[in-house]
């Protein structure tokens, strides 16, 4: 009996070894369609990546465009006055403050030599280093009428562009950049970190200042204490505890508002844009920002104009020592702690130092005045008259007897906050130590 093949294992539908068997058209449709789905789910995925590149793109041109024009200075004629930074150097900011008057102080107190605050200061990213330099705004400089009026005088002569040029001629440096702000704006910007925490040396107690005490040791400032704060002068120490609280208070502001990174701190230079005006872009202070941060780990320096404050007929007025201000600068320019003290000067023992204190201008009265200045800082003054020699001095001389005299005549030019020391040789004569001679520029004392 034959048996027929069976069609499932050998007949024509079957296939052999290594033959694909022919699938339905109805499942190469869908393979097609399903690749096609595939094709687009990538191209879609694709152009959505491409368009929030692009959106991202614009938005951050957008943040800077808009940051930058919150930012800019106009309508301020500070640019003009401004030096071009040099790539790798240090940059040197001239930060400029209008803090208002109290609703509590005086008529008679509503000067700009009160409500202005200034600092020099110096920015060394590379090294991670900051000096901060105050300068009073009733510091008396030398304008183009060749006469001295306080800086605060300035704007009034020729702008934000005659300050930043007065300030520069005092510091000997090129400033590069401009940043003002104003009362409102730095009660704003304490608010935007949630207040800020420093530590008083003293208490702050000035009614001229605003209403409210502040106590020694740790205080947390809102707007309104800030502002008490930096405006409060009349206060244990005098303007160097002024400079001092006011260098704290930034420092402590700054290291709140870079402490973020990445979204943050560009969010916190986007708030800042609005209540500061600078010819720095956003992209430079994020970077500044960036590269100071912690700044609690930077090296700060601070200091203050060296000199004194005294009695004119417009007021008070401080007037520098211009000799102990050039080392100071000295030591800045090169990124050093400015308060390094001139060792030659600090073993002078003033009450063994004698003086001989002589007159050589017209003004009346003129020798008379720096010997009683003399007297405070503890010299021992031994004469007071005019020279003998008929000369117009133009200009202070503090001239030492002999060499190991030097120390004390530079210690004197620092209390008088004017002269050069001078080497007497044979060409002086006293029985005092120091010979001091008034010139027609210590005119501003008078």
């Amino acid at each position: 009996m034959r048996h027929g093949r069976s069609r499932g294992a050998h007949g024509k539908h079957s296939a052999g070894p290594g033959v694909s068997a022919k699938r339905p058209a109805s499942t190469l449709i869908e393979e097609v369609r399903r690749r096609k789905r595939k094709r687009h789910l990538l191209m879609g995925a694709l152009v959505a990546v491409a368009v929030i590149a692009i959106a991202v793109a614009v938005g951050v041109y957008a943040y800077f465009i808009n940051t930058d024009a919150e930012l800019d200075l106009a309508p301020s004629n500070a640019p003009e006055a401004l030096v071009e930074a040099q790539e790798g150097q240090p940059r040197y900011i001239l930060c400029s403050a209008d803090l208002g008057i109290s609703a509590s102080a005086p008529v008679s107190y509503d000067t700009p030599a009160h409500a202005s605050a200034y600092m020099l200061v110096r920015v060394d990213e590379g090294a991670r280093s900051v000096i901060f330099a105050t300068i009073p705004a009733n510091i008396l400089v030398m304008f183009d009428d060749g006469e001295y009026h306080p800086l605060s005088h300035a704007l009034d002569v020729g702008g934000e562009a005659e300050l930043v040029r007065r300030v520069a001629a005092l510091a000997d440096v090129g400033v590069n950049h401009y940043v003002s702000t104003i009362a409102a704006g730095i009660e704003a910007m304490v608010g935007l970190v949630g207040g800020v925490e420093m530590e008083l040396a003293s208490g702050i107690d000035d009614p001229y200042a605003g209403t409210q005490v502040l106590s020694a040791g740790e205080v947390r400032l809102d707007g309104a204490r800030a502002l008490l704060l930096l405006r409060a002068m009349n206060i244990p120490g005098g303007f160097p505890t002024v400079a001092a609280n006011r260098v704290d208070f930034t420092c402590a502001l700054l290291g709140k508002a870079i402490s973020g990174s990445g979204l943050d701190l560009a969010a916190a230079v986007s708030d800042a844009s609005r209540y500061i005006s600078t010819d720095l872009t956003a992209s430079e202070l994020m970077g500044m920002a960036d590269a100071l941060r912690p700044l609690d780990g930077a090296t700060i320096w601070r200091c203050v104009v060296p000199g004194y404050e005294m009695s004119t007929d417009d007021g008070a007025a401080y007037n520098p020592s211009t000799t102990q201000w050039k080392a100071m600068m000295e030591h800045i320019r090169a990124g050093e702690d400015p308060n390094t003290p001139d060792q030659a000067v600090l073993d002078v023992d003033a009450a063994q130092t004698t003086v001989d204190v002589r007159n050589g201008t017209l003004t009346s009265g003129a020798a008379t005045q720096m010997a009683d200045i003399l007297r405070s800082a503890g010299f021992d003054v031994t004469a007071v008259g005019n020279t003998d020699d008929s000369t117009i001095y133009s200009e202070t001389l503090v001239v030492y007897m002999a060499p190991e005299h030097a120390g004390a005549a530079k210690a004197i030019v620092d209390a008088l906050g004017c002269g050069r020391v001078v080497n007497g040789g044979d060409f002086y004569h006293s029985d005092a130590d120091v010979i001091s001679i008034v010139g027609t520029d210590w005119t501003p004392a008078a």
